[in-house]
């Protein structure tokens, strides 16, 4: 967003939370700059526990200075990205008070089931608060999908919708090398009660022996012992395709492994279970697996499929069931080496045609000089 606003003539200054590296310092302007976008980190603790409390009670109040410093006023507008009730009031309390335009960067629409306690889990109160109440307080949001678009619409605030948006301008060009003997599939990333892991490992295993001795399934940036906490009561199901060789689990990867693994990688697989917090996001890692020429074996559940196109970019599949996703997975291992590589390269192309940042530049240029 930031580079999309920068190249129609907007000053773009990115506060967020975390390290700031040397190595980015701008001494000439007195700023760090990430590919020529200005940021500063509020610093923070290196105690996970610490580091909650600091970003719900301190970095919120942190940040209002900083834009004191910067000397934010009425002529300036502020997009914010966050899902914390008290981070958020800080910063929108200071936003109104001068009269500054704000927006809200809206991404998830949680639900009860997501939180230890339901409806009486005091974070699922926060965020209830934060979404019905302080959000359409700015008046203004950027929504990741229709379903939330709508939503936000119907109450009265002035809402685009904006999918995921990728950087396609420096990248690699398209090479696929197939490797013949294994069909490699991978779900990177935390699938904690967002995507279905179970309906996706028990698709593997409803498979004949003939085809799971056909497929790496790589699952990567988690635990061992947080995939069996997506999975209660199938560790063993999981142990049992890690035993032979199906599944593979990369707990933790340095970039350039990730990157080297995603080079022989055919297929993303993706479950989502079929409700409103699936309904309302939208995956951000299919874009980025787009981007790197690996096309995605997905359910038909939210704004995704809009920009997918079965047997193009994509094997769609209808049901989050195992059968339903096994049927899919077994559409590609019966592709020859030749389907896969034209699908690897179509869908390489669909991140430039459909998901490059500078698509939404003209409209959110729009959005924010029309700020209410």
């Amino acid at each position: 967003m930031g580079k999309a606003l920068q190249e129609k003539g907007w000053e773009v200054f990115v506060v967020s939370t975390g390290k700031n590296e040397d190595k980015f310092y701008d001494r000439d302007r007195n700023c760090f700059k990430y590919e020529n976008i200005k940021y500063r980190n509020i610093d923070t603790s290196n105690n996970k526990y610490i580091r909650i409390i600091q970003h719900n009670f301190i970095d919120g109040k942190k940040i209002v200075n900083f834009l004191r410093w910067l000397k934010v006023d009425s002529d300036d507008k502020i997009l914010l990205y966050t899902g914390s009730y008290p981070f958020a009031k800080s910063i929108i309390e200071f936003a109104l008070k001068i009269n500054c335009k704000i927006a809200c960067d809206v991404v998830e629409w949680h639900q009860p089931f997501q939180f230890k306690k339901g409806e009486k889990d005091i974070k699922y109160k926060a965020y209830k608060k934060f979404f019905e109440i302080l959000i359409p307080k700015t008046k203004n949001v950027i929504a990741i999908s229709h379903c939330l678009g709508n939503y936000f619409t119907s109450i009265g605030c002035n809402t685009i919708v904006l999918p995921i948006y990728v950087d396609t301008d420096n990248r690699q060009p398209w090479s696929r090398k197939v490797d013949e003997e294994y069909l490699h599939l991978i779900y990177p990333g935390n699938p904690y009660r967002k995507d279905d892991l179970l309906v996706m490992l028990q698709a593997l295993e409803g498979l004949q022996d003939i085809e799971k001795d056909y497929i790496k399934f790589h699952l990567t940036g988690v635990s061992i012992d947080l995939l069996y906490d997506c999975i209660p009561g199938q560790k063993n199901l999981l142990d049992a395709l890690i035993k032979k060789g199906i599944v593979l689990v990369h707990s933790w990867m340095e970039y350039d492994e990730l990157i080297k693994l995603y080079e022989k990688i055919d297929f993303a697989l993706i479950a989502r279970p079929i409700n409103k917090v699936t309904k309302a996001n939208f995956p951000s890692k299919v874009p980025e697996l787009l981007n790197k020429g690996i096309p995605v074996i997905i359910n038909e559940i939210g704004d995704i499929v809009e920009y997918l196109t079965d047997g193009e970019n994509s094997l769609l599949y209808h049901e989050d069931t195992p059968e339903s996703c096994m049927r899919a997975i077994r559409r590609a291992i019966n592709m020859s080496i030749t389907e896969r590589e034209r699908m690897s390269k179509a869908s390489y192309d669909t991140a430039d045609e459909k998901f490059n940042y500078h698509h939404c530049s003209d409209l959110l240029d729009r959005f924010f000089l029309e700020l209410r």
